[in-house]
């Protein structure tokens, strides 16, 4: 299994409507066990529009606010993520959370 994390503007071959050579590259991702991730910071800036995405694309949020108790004390996800669709590794699971802070 393998990550992949789409950043503005390089987000158009998740979008349902993506021309041919794009949709077949994101289709060959997510038959190979790609799991394919956009900010939720993109998200919520408006710069992605989650729903015009294929429904296979995971929004996955940054670091919370220092002091912050969003993440539960020794948990490494937020309570409404599914940890199976996260990296196992800590330093990807790090690196994704930091680049989408």
């Amino acid at each position: 299994r393998f990550f992949l994390l789409s950043i503005p503007p390089e987000t158009a071959a998740l979008s349902r409507t993506a021309a041919g050579p794009l949709a077949a590259v994101r289709d060959r991702v997510i038959a190979a066990n790609g799991v394919l991730f956009v900010c939720r910071r993109d998200v919520d800036n408006g710069r992605i529009d989650l729903s015009a995405l294929v429904p296979e694309v995971i929004a996955v949020r940054g670091w919370p606010p220092p002091g912050s108790k969003q993440i539960p004390k020794g948990e490494r996800y937020f309570p409404d993520e599914n940890p199976a669709s996260f990296p196992k590794a800590n330093e990807s699971l790090r690196r994704l959370r930091t680049t989408c802070s």
